[in-house]
This record gives structure tokens, sequence and C-alpha cells, in this order.
């Protein structure tokens, strides 16, 4: 212990205190202990520069944000694959936050790559947080984050090969990324830096590639790779053979990096491209194994660890068929991130409001019954009146009598004043005389005489913006607001209120227009237990009903707007909000095969109707059975939901791709980003909305008691495992008892056929009946 920490103490000082020479570097080598890096790391980090804002709002949103980067150490003009997956897994729902530096061996480090891009990364470090929010990934340059990157960058392009700052730069993200995958320079490297990371206790894995001229600072499908995954205090290491055999591909990747990697964000197609997209397509895979390996519990672990060299060639198939489709969503984060200003020239923040103290006359009707409060409402559905968007407006034939009368179920009416969408006093005197119900008036508040406007408006509800108001500002409102017995709703578009009654989450950033729903899922599916869910609200976004039925079973409320303006009838707006606010819990139905099958679901209304696309599954559909119904099926996309794990009929999901309901087993690239995506067995994978309490034999109509070690989340949960009409109750009070709030049930054999293999259709009638009599 004692040399580790002498030879700690002499490296730092050469590298914080001394004149940094290339003799200096040649003497320090990269053949050091992992205990002494990971001093080293501990040392430095000391002396680093963090973004403002960025760490703590991820630290309080527990976000699964992701690390990608190189140690480089190759030389060469290469491919800038780490980058450039970077880019890609924003495709895939990943948040990323990039730490990189020049390239000191080669041509094209993350640095020089994004700076070719045409972004500038000083204004990215200025203003992370707002990238971040935004794009949901940021690149912040080692120059910038550790002055010694920017010191010791003219010594080390010198030296024509690796240094010890190759092995630091990936370990001193400022940022607490949940996860890295890091790509080393040779095996040897690899396996200290996984020794490094198990010292430092930072999940990652780490990659590394040999052909027969040497190895390479990724994973290739051309070359041996070598995986070493790390978590809870184990390493585990895995090789991988080649999978593709193309000769020459050193020779492309080394020719010209920068120039085949524009070739390939334009859509060209090369040799060099399609060796390209198979390098990014193929780390994409294990980073999305490294997504399911960080989050699934300890007793999941050990089968996946069986299951990882078949995940990773599978998911690499379904990415490289997709891999154009990314390319050109690629091409969108790059323009956005370009784009992105610290305030929009249309922000309806720099519009002045119209609240003059002066004109407002509190000329409410006496003849309505007492004005209802926030406070004594258990749940609140605001439905919104707003007449436009910054970006467009609305075309609704309904006047504002006949929207009050539409909204007559909801819990609250929110009011848009602000002129930007069309509001005024004006509108919000003529809602109060015509409703009794709460009223949120929402406007861009800096003073307390804006808010008594509002007040004398008719308003016992106002939105403050946390992220426009400074601290004291905002301290001051909520506590006029308070003396004045009206609720103080505040809002932020990237973390959590920590003042007001009530914390409004939003997915859109006023200031620069964009909307990053990954934000709010994130804080839905991902947050930690600080969060009081009996005081949040969501915002923005919510358009199905079954989405906005999951908020109310676990937050206080959400506000929905937009969902509500598509409609030109005061009896659909009605319907819509009635499938809304009704408590019966969601019922799924798992193996449909026939039509007959269908036809019984929606007569029976049951909500989520699921086809099973599992081959060894005794209520897989089959394919030809399934090109007959997709036309039936498209009818009513928003009941179906395909059932998948890692051995699907891959021909039956493609064909069913463009559908937006799916429950799955793993984190399956292709069905990314879908509206309505269900995860069996409580894993924590990218992009969910809801999770199965499940047997350890889906579908077998096995019960078996929930296992009681999972962490509680903010996310729906569909009881399942074995349930049929004499214990669908008892289940769902046993989820409850456990603390989680099931929103639905899921049920297969319990409304089976008895004999599947005899019958066509799965469903049986009878049993269906009675477990619905039942709820």
């Amino acid at each position: 212990m004692k040399k580790i920490i002498e030879e700690t103490n002499y490296i730092r000082n050469i590298l914080l205190n001394e004149e940094i020479t290339t003799e200096l570097l040649y003497k320090i080598g990269t053949n050091l202990k992992p205990e002494v890096l990971a001093n080293l790391v501990l040392e430095i980090k000391k002396q680093g520069k963090s973004p403002h804002n960025l760490n703590e709002i991820i630290l309080s949103a527990d976000f699964p944000v992701f690390d990608i980067v190189g140690t480089g150490g190759i030389g060469g003009n290469k491919l800038n694959t780490s980058t450039l997956v970077s880019l890609f897994a924003r495709n895939f729902g990943f948040q990323v936050i990039k730490h990189g530096g020049r390239s000191s061996t080669g041509k094209v480090g993350a640095v020089d790559f994004i700076e070719k891009l045409g972004i500038s990364l000083e204004s990215v470090f200025l203003n992370a947080a707002e990238y971040f929010r935004a794009t949901g990934i940021v690149f912040l340059a080692a120059a910038y984050t550790y002055p010694i990157f920017a010191k010791s960058a003219p010594i080390r392009k010198k030296m024509q090969g690796p240094t010890i700052f190759n092995l630091l730069g990936p370990l001193l993200n400022p940022i607490s990324v949940q996860a890295k995958m890091i790509g080393a320079f040779n095996q040897s490297i690899a396996k200290k830096l996984a020794e490094t990371c198990k010292i430092l206790d930072q999940k990652a894995v780490i990659v590394t590639s040999k052909d027969e001229e040497g190895y390479l600072d990724e994973a290739s499908p051309f070359a041996k790779t070598y995986l070493y995954f790390y978590r809870d205090k184990e390493i585990y290491n895995f090789e991988l053979d080649p999978i593709e055999k193309i000769t020459d591909t050193r020779a492309c990747i080394f020719s010209n990096g920068v120039h085949i990697a524009n070739e390939l964000l334009n859509l060209k197609e090369t040799n060099e491209t399609l060796i390209a997209k198979k390098l990014i397509a193929f780390n994409l895979s294990i980073l999305c194994i490294l997504n399911e390996f960080q989050s699934c519990c300890k007793n999941n672990l050990n089968k996946l660890l069986t299951q990882i060299p078949e995940k990773i060639n599978l998911n690499y198939k379904i990415i490289l068929d997709q891999m154009n489709e990314h390319i050109y969503l690629v091409q969108k984060i790059i323009t956005r991130i370009k784009q992105i200003e610290k305030i929009s020239t249309k922000s309806p923040i720099l519009v002045k409001n119209n609240l003059i103290s002066s004109s407002i006359r509190n000329n409410i009707s006496q003849n309505l019954k007492p004005i209802e409060s926030f406070f004594q409402k258990e749940k609140l559905l605001l439905a919104e009146i707003k007449l436009a968007r910054p970006q467009e407006n609305f075309n609704s034939n309904l006047s504002i009598e006949e929207r009050i009368k539409s909204y007559q179920d909801a819990d609250a009416i929110s009011v848009v004043t602000h002129p930007s969408f069309l509001g005024s006093i004006d509108l919000l005197q003529k809602v109060r005389s015509l409703t009794t119900k709460p009223i949120l008036a929402k406007d861009f508040i800096r003073t307390v005489e804006e808010a008594q406007a509002l007040i004398n408006a008719g308003a016992n509800g106002i939105l403050l913006l946390q992220d426009m108001l400074k601290e004291e500002e905002l301290k001051n409102l909520v506590e006029y607001c308070k003396n004045q017995n009206v609720a103080s709703f505040v809002e932020s578009s990237f973390q959590i209120p920590s003042l007001g009654d009530f914390h409004v989450l939003n997915s859109r950033n006023l200031f620069s227009l964009e909307e990053n729903k990954d934000f709010r899922d994130f804080l839905i599916h991902f947050s930690n237990t600080k969060i009081e869910s009996s005081k949040i609200v969501l915002a923005s976004s919510l358009n199905s009903h079954l989405e906005i039925r999951n908020c109310l079973s676990i937050f206080k409320g959400c506000i929905v707007g937009s969902a509500f303006m598509r409609f030109s009838k005061v009896s659909s707006i009605r319907n819509f909000i009635s499938k809304c606010i009704n408590k019966k819990p969601t019922i799924k139905f798992c193996g449909a095969r026939t039509l007959n099958d269908i036809e019984r679901s929606i007569d029976l209304n049951i909500d989520l109707i699921g086809i099973n696309l599992i081959p060894s599954s005794k209520r897989f559909i089959g394919k030809n059975n399934l090109i007959k119904l997709i036309p039936s099926l498209e009818k009513i996309q928003d009941k179906i939901c395909f059932i998948t794990r890692d051995d699907v009929c891959l021909e039956c999901l493609k064909l069913v791709s463009h559908f937006e309901s799916f429950e799955q087993c793993y984190s399956f690239p292709m069905l990314m980003n879908r509206k309505n995506l269900i995860v069996s067995n409580s894993q924590k994978f990218l992009g969910m909305n809801a999770f199965l309490l499940d047997s350890s034999f889906p579908g077998s109509g096995i019960e078996e008691q929930y296992p009681k070690n999972l962490k509680k989340q903010f996310i729906p949960v569909y009881a399942s495992g074995g349930i049929h009409e004499k214990n669908v109750l008892s289940r769902l009070n046993e989820c409850k008892e456990m603390g989680w709030s099931p929103v639905g049930i899921d049920c297969a054999t319990g409304v089976s056929n008895s004999d599947l293999t005899a019958q066509l259709d799965s469903f049986s009638f009878e049993k269906m009946n009675l477990l619905i009599s039942r709820i």
C-alpha cells in the first residue's frame, strides 16, 4: 500500500505541479497498477471543472446516462467510432455525456471530429445543461474540464504513442454517468481499465478487438473482440469470434476517417461506409447489452450472462438492417445541436405579458357556487385552454363555452394567458365566469403584481417557472401565493422543483422551444425515491388515455392540452376524459391468434390484446396467419400489443415494426422509443413505460410470489403470473401491499382454451367473461 501511495504522489506531482515533458511521460508510461491509476483519477478529479448545474440535474433525477469513449493510442487517420456510436445511441433512447479530447497519436480524436461537424465545444461546455435537456447528448472537451489535458496536448502530440493520458481520459468524466463503454488500445490495457473501474466502482464494459494486424480500441465484427463487464465488485469477461468476413477493413477505416464519416452521414453507399456501418452497429449492440447488464436485478444476472454473445449477434443484425433510418435521425440530431441557442428568438419568454393590474375587474358572476380548491382534490386532471402555440394555431371550432362543457369531468382547468398563445386576462375572466372548478393560470410571472392580476381575474393556482426565476424571486412568489391561499405550481423542464405546492415537469423547454420527451420519460421510469409523487404534475406530450391514466395512478396529476385540441366535438372530448379517469384496471389478454379472438376482445372492451411472435410459444400466431390479420389489426392499433423476446420470429417482427405497442423481455433495439413499451419481469430498460410483474415461466399459468427485493420505481405495473378469475383481486392487492401502483392485469392462461393445439382460437369467451366480472 505504501508503494502505491508513493507512486501515486510521484505521478500526481509530475502531472499537476511540474512542467510536463516528453521524458517524464515516457518515464511514467502506461504500465501502471490499477490501484495507482484509480488513485490518480480521484486526485485529478479534484482539479476538474463540471459544467454549471449539469451534474446536479442528473444526480437529482437518477438518469441512466452513459459515456462512450475510446482510449485512442492506435494512431493514423482512423474513423472515430466512439463519437459516431454516441450520436447513434440517441436513436435508442440513451442519454449520452461523452468526455473526450483531441487526438495525440492520430489525426481525429473526439474533439477534432465534433469540431469538423461544425459544433462549438466551448458553447456546449458553457451551456451544457441547455444542450442536454434539448438534445439528450453533450460532448465535454477534456481541455475545458481538466486544464492538465490542454497543458499537455503539445507534448503528447510530439510523442506519437499512447501515454498515461490515454488511460486517464476515459475515467475522468466530471459527470456521474451511470455506466461507460470504453474502448482500449490492447487487451492488457482493457484488463487494467476493468480492474480500475472495479476499484472506482464505475459500472462499465471495456472492449478491444484484435485482427491479424493488431488491436483496435473498439469492438469489431471483423475481428476477435474481448469484453470486460464490471458491476457489483465482479468482472465478467467474454471473447467474441468474428461474425463478418471482409478483407482490408483496416485499410478502409484508416484511409480517411472524417471523409468516411461524412459520406456515411450523407448516405453514400461505398465499401468504406458499409464497413463503418457494421462497426457502429456492432458497438451499439454491445451498448444495448451494457444497459441491460448494469440495470438487471441480481436474480436475473446469471441468465443474462449466458445469453450475452447470442444477444449481441441478434442486436447487431437488427441494428444493421435499420442503419439508413438511423443515419437520417443522426442528421437531425446534429442539426439540432448546431441550432441550439441560449434562448430561441421565437421563445415566448421574450414576449412581454399583458398583465396590467389596474385593468383587472373582479367581475365573476355572483350566481356561481363556491370555487373549488386544488388542495381538496385527490387527483388533478387539468384540462387546458390555450388558443395557439408559438409555432402554430389550433384549428378548433369549439367555443370557450363548449370547451368548458366538454371539460365537465376534469378535476381542474388550466388557462394559458400569455399573448404568445393568444391568451389574455379576458380569457381567464371568461373561463372563471363559466366554471367553479379550480383554475391554474399559466403565464411567465416575474412579480407579485403580475401574480395578483391573475388572482384578481379568477385564478386560484399560479404557474411559476423555476428555470426563468432567480431563487429569491421564486421563494417570494411561492410565499405570496401561500399568503393568498392560492396554489403554487412550480415548473421545470429539466429538474425536479424544490419549492411550491405542486411540482410541474414539462418536457418542452420554453427557452429553446425544443422538446425532450426522453427527459420526462426518464423522470417517470427511473427517478429515485426522493421524489414526492403526491406533488408531481406532468405536462406536455401526454396524448393517449392509457398514458394519462398511468400518470394519474402514480402522480398527483397531469396537464393535458393538445390531446383535447384534436377533437372537434364536445362528446368526443368527454368520452376521452372518461377513459382517462376510469379507475378500472387496464386489461391485457395475451395470445390472440384469430380474428375471432380479436373480435371477442373488442366486444368485451379489452384495453390491450397481446399477439405472440415467439415461435417456441404454444400461442405463437405464425407468419402466414399474421399476414392475414394485419389489415384488421391496423384499424385498431391502439389496442394491439406484440409480445417479443430474444428468440422472436424476426420475419414477424419486421411485418409489424410500424405498430406502437410491444411487450419485450430484454433491451431490443428495434423497439426503442415506442408509445407503449411493456417490459417483462421488471427489468429497467430504456424507453419502457410499464412493466409486468410476471412469473419465472411467462405464459405457463404458474402462480408465484412477487419478488420482495424490487426497488420501487415510479412506473406503471401490470400484475401478471398465473392470473385467473379466482385470484385476480388478491394478485392486485399483493402488488399494492408491496408499495406498487398496479394499473392493470396481464392474463394469458387464465383466459385460454384448454387445448391450444386442437383449437385455433386461443381465447375462451366464458373465461374472459368470468375474469372481467370479477374486476
